[in-house]
């Protein structure tokens, strides 16, 4: 039996696998894809080629070129941040920050400052630091708490002009909590808890004044409302005493007659001579 015979083509069959294999990888290598929410940026021999690789399918050397993806959808950067404020507190806030990057841009972002890695630690964390620390100093430590969203607010302004140059894009940026040293927290406490009883005080103070005034007037509603009907029963009494007139004393005498002679009326229990016809008749004969 003849070995070489049988020997060169398995050899044959496996260089050529051999080859097969590595044009396969090397094919493999040489495609790549971008993906919808995402822009590349190629480079040759660790040099940037301008301009943005947009999504699809792309060619590239292997072992020559390199790609570079970076995602362009909204990113949140979020860290827990420490400040002074003006009367010197130690204040700590989480910072959170959405941002994006331009789209159109990112072979210049990562010329100048590199992966999205680089964009959080090397332009996020020392702007948004830095920003934070010049706000919260112009506030004392009290007023941070009363006044947030104009922290909020003025830090947001300050990390959008730092962040200007770049093409980094700054959607909003979140304060999620202040913290203060426990003895000061402490503090903070018991003089909203004194504030809060001066103020149930000033109401319940405010309110017996009220109710001392509503019971005045309404002592002086009764007190005119007794005068007015007093005056009116003292009129009342006034044009009856001027109604009784001695006829009409003497009329409503007659009207209890009974018809006797001599004619008495009793009036408080005392027997009064209304009029004596008798005693007329009389002296008139006599006369």
């Amino acid at each position: 039996m003849n070995t070489q015979a049988i020997t060169a083509p398995k050899g044959k069959t496996t260089i050529a696998a051999a080859v097969v294999a590595v044009l396969a990888i090397i094919a493999w290598l040489s495609f790549y894809s971008i993906g919808p929410g995402e822009r590349g940026v190629l480079m040759t021999w660790g040099k940037i080629v301008p301009g943005v690789i947009m999504p699809g399918a792309h060619f590239k050397m292997p072992f020559v070129q390199t790609v570079a993806k970076f995602d362009i959808r909204v990113q949140k950067y979020q860290n827990l941040e420490a400040a002074a404020s003006k009367d010197l507190q130690d204040v700590h806030t989480n910072v959170a920050v959405n941002f994006h990057l331009d789209a159109k841009k990112v072979d210049a972002l990562y010329k100048k400052v590199g992966n999205i890695a680089d964009v959080e630690t090397k332009l996020l964390q020392p702007v948004v630091s830095n920003s934070l620390k010049a706000v919260v100093a112009e506030f004392n430590a009290e007023r941070l708490v009363e006044h947030r969203d104009d922290v909020r607010k003025g830090v947001d302004a300050a990390i959008r002009q730092e962040m200007a140059p770049y093409p980094v894009e700054i959607d909003a940026v979140n304060l999620t909590n202040f913290q203060f040293s426990g003895d000061y927290a402490r503090a903070i406490e018991a003089k909203q808890v004194a504030q809060q009883k001066a103020l149930q005080a000033q109401y319940d103070l405010q309110k017996a004044k009220t109710d001392a005034q509503q019971q005045v007037v309404q002592a002086q509603a009764h007190a005119q409302a007794t005068l007015i009907t007093a005056k009116a029963d003292a009129q009342a009494l006034e044009m009856k005493r001027k109604a009784v007139t001695p006829d009409l004393i003497l009329l409503n005498a007659v009207s209890k007659w009974d018809g006797k002679l001599p004619a008495t009326l009793v009036t408080n229990g005392k027997m009064l001579p209304v009029f004596d016809t008798s005693r007329k008749v009389a002296g008139t004969a006599d006369r």
